[in-house]
């Protein structure tokens, strides 16, 4: 093993299992501390590992009643051979640096005595993403529906911002639940500036062109991945894999043997989040101690389980759970209560190892496409494409088949069996495209619903991502490499150009009214007019969605400390933009929008960049040592704008001001053997290591890195072989 010119880790191996040996051996070197982080917070023993605080405790709870694997035994069963001696593979090579070198100073100096690296430890990380990103903004916006009805919410302002929901709604019904208080809010659990070792997908952006769209003559494939971008280090790591009859590049998530995102000699992948919903709220009536079925009343599963919390004396929880999952409530007390039916409860994680060691070795689009279609956890939207010039896309993940006239959203009565699922969807009606007549593929997190059998999304994002780079791409061409590094760097809004054309003729003559009205609706972090945008536009929010509705405390609240507001942005956005809205009252669009300009006018202009300030926080010492050390980075503001194709959204976390953005990008002319790839942070997480910051001041500043070379087919406009970084 070496590194190439930019510290990403080359792995030479005569075989893909002792490839895997020596990616576990690197991410033991050089990511140890987010893979034993994130093992002890994936199981619930935080408290017990690390400190015994009542911070700690909670979060150790919150997890477990999750129970995110609790099958192992069952999972390690249903493994194929090559990926059960894959993952052993990898295991081995993570513990033998591991008896090597020991745990990294980090953790001896919280007393930290690592366990072995197991099997199940690698499930327990992948099984992670079938939990994170969709599936949370899937739970916190179907409880914010019933929170919504709790609140008198008239129907009609609900299916303005819930377009997807088809169920009727049972007002009275969801009026009587009783909603918990999550006992860990969700920007702690689930990546809260530097507060968590779970990675935690956002948007994204990808797309594949065929050859005749091309310089090259070859398919590009393209892929930006969003997560949290405050945490440090990157939830990414690269590696290139060189085998006697392969080669790979691209990124890893250490914990995972296997490459996410990249290529091979044949095909490029890159996935985004798929926002497939996976989960459905039921309401389980309890009386007596126990719950109500068509058929009587059942008892409920208790499962008790021991906490320890280092120094301390040991802490017990007992968690009660029904044929649908883990009650949110005391069963003692009778009432109405969730609980969360996730698709992915059991033997999930066995299938997502299965397809991804089969997609890496991979030699076409097709066959990485039915490759990918196997998975079940890990729930994305695919793009690929290969040298013979095929692109495609598929969907992954198990969902539930839900009867006609339900669609997922509402949480609806779990003794009733007209709403139950027939079991799993057949992963064939899953959205999926090869070669479409276009010429290219793109998603966006955007609506896929009509490329599959029947409806799986209902909380899509909006289509303006996907449909600005489907206007590129068809308006365009001949694409390069550097051609799909603007892309991915662009930041006009073409949503910010619909709200201005509505706002323009409204604009006062002042100084802030004349800046807002040339501003070019891009998002550079120098404009004025940016800044001034977004003030009028919050203001338009809380006018609406606030005084109209919510309340303007509460959408504060959400803005400034959760990712929900986020996740809610699209359909508001859509509403404030159509010209009636039972949002609106008695108002007009018109008269909204001059309070708004009012508002949102009436502050000291300052460049955009200003505003999105933030720390990029270490690991585990994010924000608690001091600066000087150089554990953190910045403050820095992050660049991206609304909606732009390089999106960038900013909002409070658990310890300070965080926010997502493509933090890894990569580009693929399937012409070559290289890659072209940016990442937010370094290769390794040792803070005293030249490579700790790597390569962020490149991305930061809109440069890449290849590796690779270009594949020389001895033609005179070819050019020269360019050799590996090494």
């Amino acid at each position: 093993m070496r590194r190439n010119a930019c510290g990403v880790p080359v792995i030479r191996a005569e075989s893909f299992q002792d490839a895997w040996r020596e990616l576990g051996w690197v991410h033991a070197r050089d990511r140890q501390l987010q893979c034993l982080l994130g093992r002890e917070m994936l199981a619930g023993r935080m408290a017990e590992k690390l400190i015994g605080s009542p911070e700690l405790l909670d979060m150790d709870i919150s997890i477990r009643e999750l129970q995110i694997l609790p099958d192992p035994e069952e999972e390690i069963a249903d493994l194929e051979p090559e990926a059960r001696g894959s993952l052993q593979a990898y295991a081995d090579g993570f513990n033998a640096r591991l008896a090597r070198r020991g745990a990294v100073w980090e953790l001896r100096l919280l007393g930290y005595r690592p366990e072995p690296w197991r099997i199940e430890d690698s499930l327990l990380s992948a099984k992670c993403f079938g939990y994170m990103g969709g599936p949370t903004f899937q739970v916190a916006i179907e409880k914010l529906l019933v929170q919504m009805v709790q609140k008198n919410i008239d129907d009609g302002r609900i299916r303005e911002i819930y377009t997807y929901l088809r169920e009727p709604l049972d007002r009275e019904l969801l009026g009587k639940v009783t909603l918990r208080e999550p006992p860990v809010a969700g920007e702690v659990m689930w990546g809260g500036a530097g507060g968590s070792a779970l990675p935690r997908a956002s948007g994204s952006n990808n797309w594949a062109v065929s050859g005749r769209f091309t310089a090259s003559g070859e398919p590009i494939l393209c892929g930006d991945l969003h997560q949290e971008v405050a945490r440090v280090p990157c939830i990414w790591q690269e590696v290139v894999l060189e085998l006697p009859d392969a080669l790979l590049m691209g990124a890893t998530i250490p914990g995972v043997p296997g490459l996410i995102v990249g290529r091979s000699r044949a095909v490029a992948w890159s996935p985004t989040t798929s926002l497939l919903d996976v989960v459905d709220l039921r309401i389980e009536e309890v009386k007596g101690g126990r719950y109500r079925r068509a058929d009587g009343w059942k008892d409920f599963t208790v499962r008790r389980e021991r906490f320890g919390v280092k120094g301390k004396e040991p802490a017990e929880r007992v968690f009660y759970e029904t044929d649908r999952g883990t009650l949110e409530g005391d069963p003692a007390a009778d009432g109405f209560y969730l609980v969360q039916d996730w698709a992915i409860r059991r033997r999930a994680a066995a299938a997502d190892f299965n397809g991804l060691f089969r997609m890496n070795r991979a030699r076409s689009a097709r066959e990485a496409m039915e490759a990918l279609r196997r998975l079940d956890g890990a729930s994305f939207s695919w793009v690929v494409a290969d040298v013979e010039g095929n692109i495609g896309c598929q969907m992954s993940g198990r969902t539930f088949r839900r009867p006609e006239g339900v669609g997922g959203l509402a949480a609806l009565p779990a003794w009733e069996p007209r709403f139950d699922p027939q079991g799993f969807l057949d992963k064939d009606e899953l959205p999926s495209a090869y070669n479409p007549p276009e010429g290219f593929i793109c998603t966006a997190n955007n609506d896929l619903n009509h490329l599959g059998g029947r409806p799986v999304l209902n909380i899509p994002d909006s289509p303006t991502r996907a449909d600005r780079i489907a206007e590129l791409l068809r308006d365009g061409g001949p694409f390069d490499v550097d051609a799909m590094k603007r892309m991915q760097y662009e930041l006009y809004s073409p949503k910010a150009e619909r709200f201005m054309r509505i706002l323009r003729p409204l604009l006062p003559g002042t100084r802030n009214g004349r800046i807002l009205k040339g501003w070019d609706c891009v998002y550079d972090l120098g404009s004025r007019g940016a800044m001034l945008f977004e003030s009028v536009r919050r203001e338009l929010v809380y006018l609406v969605f606030g005084e109209g509705g919510f309340g303007r405390e509460v959408l504060e609240h959400m803005e400034k400390r959760s990712f929900l507001y986020s996740a809610l942005a699209p359909r508001f956005d859509e509403i404030l933009l159509a010209e009636r809205s039972a949002w609106f009252g008695a108002r007009s669009r018109e008269a909204l929008y001059r309070q708004a300009v009012e508002r949102g006018l009436a502050v000291r202009a300052v460049p955009f960049g200003r505003t999105r300030r933030m720390t990029f926080r270490h690991l585990l010492f994010g924000g608690v040592l001091p600066s000087f050390l150089g554990f953190d980075y910045g403050p820095a503001a992050v660049p991206g704008g609304r909606d732009a194709l390089f999106t960038g959204k900013v909002y409070g976390g658990a310890r300070g001001t965080t926010g997502d953005a493509p933090v890894y990008r990569m580009i693929a002319d399937l012409a070559g053997e290289d890659l072209h790839t940016n990442m937010a942070g370094g290769p390794t997480d040792r803070r005293f290591s030249r490579w700790y910051r790597g390569g962020w001041k490149r991305w930061y500043r809109g440069g890449y890195q290849r590796l690779g070379r270009p594949r020389c087919r001895c033609r005179p406009d070819h050019g020269a072989c360019s050799p590996m970084l090494s």
